[in-house]
């Protein structure tokens, strides 16, 4: 005897069931739902970035320069990850975040960052100072307490 766990789309549950009948040796043991991991990574990184905008943490455009490198430095989720800044306007674009930042913004910053999220110095460090180089750094730390917070409650959620 085999046991096989498979994931059906919702809108053929009813006709695989209704196919599973037509087979007597074929048992369903359970119907559960279940969440993709995906989509709870996008809801809770539209969710953080949401949180940040409506905390007035992002400053200046280019604050989301450094959640994309953050993402891209394995920070957030090793899943995300963005060759160019395009794709990551795109991503912020398929979660229903438009128009939060040009490509000339996140082109001209995302190289002023030198190192490996949390280990972080900037190219213009100089000229910013001691408390532009935090604020820079603490974006990352508040979106990824609210990306946590918010992807712990929908795996919670799940469970229940």
């Amino acid at each position: 005897m085999k046991e096989l766990v498979i994931r059906i789309d919702d809108s053929a549950v009813e006709k695989f069931l209704g196919f599973a009948e037509l087979c007597p040796t074929v048992k369903v043991l359970s119907v559960d739902e279940c969440i993709e991991t995906k989509d709870v990574i996008d809801l809770s990184f539209a969710y953080a970035i949401r949180e940040l905008k409506e905390r007035n943490v992002f400053k200046k455009p280019a604050d989301y320069t450094y959640i994309m490198r953050a993402a891209n430095d394995g920070a957030i989720c090793q899943s995300l990850y963005f060759l160019t800044p395009m794709e990551f306007i795109g991503y912020l674009g398929e979660l229903g975040l438009e128009k939060l930042i040009g490509k000339s913004t996140l082109y001209g910053n995302k190289d002023t960052i030198i190192g490996t999220y949390p280990d972080w110095s900037f190219a213009d460090a100089d000229s910013i100072g001691q408390y532009e180089t935090l604020r820079r750094k603490n974006i990352v730390v508040q979106f990824l307490s609210a990306f946590s917070r918010e992807k712990r409650k929908l795996l919670d959620g799940s469970l229940e």
